[in-house]
């Protein structure tokens, strides 16, 4: 999944999608990945993300949602990338509670000045 905070457009997120249906990487080897391209203004996040963030959920089967990451990241986006990152995994683990961390978590976070 990938995202955008535009902060040129009142610091909304983005769910970044292609006209194009591309497969997930790994899923096959038949795969012939199409190029597309984003213009990023300075104060841009561009924020990629796995599932694993989004199949998590709490105690009350809540999921773990992209407005709560795009809430963490508005508030945070004048920090360093690493304290965004140290604040965004400090609150999904809050935000699971006790429940076991369902699927693996990975992002990649670039700030573009």
């Amino acid at each position: 999944y990938l995202y955008l905070l535009d902060e040129n457009n009142e610091n909304k997120v983005f769910a970044l999608k292609s006209k194009n249906a591309n497969l997930p990487l790994g899923i096959s080897n038949d795969i012939s990945p199409i190029k597309n391209k984003i213009i990023l203004k300075s104060g841009d996040i561009l924020l990629l993300l796995t599932d694993g963030f989004f199949d998590q959920t709490n105690s009350k089967k809540e999921n773990y949602t992209i407005q709560r990451i795009g809430a963490l990241i508005k508030a945070n986006q004048d920090k360093p990338n690493e304290d965004i990152r140290t604040a965004l995994m400090d609150d999904f683990h809050s935000f699971r509670e006790t429940q076991p961390q369902c699927d693996d978590v990975t992002l990649i976070m670039l700030k573009f000045i």
